[in-house]
C-alpha cells in the first residue's frame, strides 16, 4: 500500500498489506521523505494523539502554478527544521486526522 497526495511525487509512504491489520494505515516514510503528525500549532503530537499529517523531503513539489494564495497556505517552512530549504506540505484530506505509532494511520472520522 503507498500513500502520495498529487503534491509528492509518487508516493511518500510504504506498507506492505496484510488483511490481518488495520486498513487505514498508510506506513512509513520511504527514503528522501518525512512525515510529521503535527497539532494545529505546528507543534508535534504525542504518539497515539490526533493530529494533521505534513510531508516534507526531495519530492515535495514547490508549489501549485500560478496559485500563490493556496501556496502560502499549503507549502510552509518547515517549524522543526533549521535549514533554509526545508519545506513541508500538509495533507490536502481536510476531513482525515492522522495518528502516529510505528507507523501512521489515517483516520477518517470526523468525530474528533
Amino acid at each position: 500500500n503507498a500513500y502520495g497526495p498529487t503534491e509528492n511525487t509518487v508516493c511518500a509512504t510504504m506498507h506492505l498489506y496484510n488483511p490481518c491489520q488495520s486498513s487505514n494505515t498508510i506506513g512509513k516514510p520511504i527514503s528522501n521523505v518525512t512525515c510529521y503528525v503535527l497539532d494545529k500549532y505546528l507543534k508535534p503530537v504525542t504518539v497515539g494523539a490526533p493530529g494533521y499529517l505534513y510531508l516534507g523531503g526531495s519530492g515535495v513539489a514547490r508549489g501549485y502554478f500560478n496559485r500563490d494564495k493556496i501556496n502560502r497556505e499549503k507549502f510552509i517552512k518547515n517549524p522543526l527544521k533549521k535549514r533554509a530549504r526545508s519545506r513541508t506540505i500538509i495533507s490536502l484530506s481536510n476531513n482525515n486526522k492522522f495518528i502516529a505509532y510505528k507507523n501512521i494511520f489515517r483516520r477518517t472520522s470526523r468525530c474528533w
